[in-house]
């Protein structure tokens, strides 16, 4: 920052605003514009762990065959949540949607020719 001077002007936040209800669609405190159902399949070993906490206030568990869970979730920016879905790495699968799909999928390749 150069020339930083005070401008002696404040912020007034609305008397009707609401920061859960603003977060409300987010994994974290990105806000998007639009709505993604975002599911997620997680094996034996990290659906123990996931299922064990409320991850989204929208998020549905499923349990499935040999110990796996599915979570789905309706979420307003999918950029937080995919750093939390490549941080349990070969644990889990994203089902959708297409982009997040796509997106980690290009996330592996640039990891795979890196480590190569």
């Amino acid at each position: 920052m150069r020339e930083v001077r005070d401008t002696w002007t404040g912020f007034r936040r609305p008397a009707d605003f609401s920061i859960s209800d603003h977060l409300s669609d987010s994994f974290g405190v990105f806000k998007g514009k639009a709505r993604h159902r975002v599911r997620i399949r997680f094996d034996a070993f990290a659906a123990r762990l996931v299922s064990e906490r409320q991850w989204h206030p929208s998020q549905k568990m499923r349990r499935l065959a040999d110990g796996k869970i599915e979570l789905s979730m309706t979420l307003g920016s999918l950029e937080e949540v995919e750093r939390w879905i490549l941080s349990w790495g070969e644990h889990a699968s994203v089902l959708e949607p297409p982009a997040m799909v796509r997106r980690i999928r290009e996330v592996a390749a640039t990891l795979v020719r890196r480590y190569a």
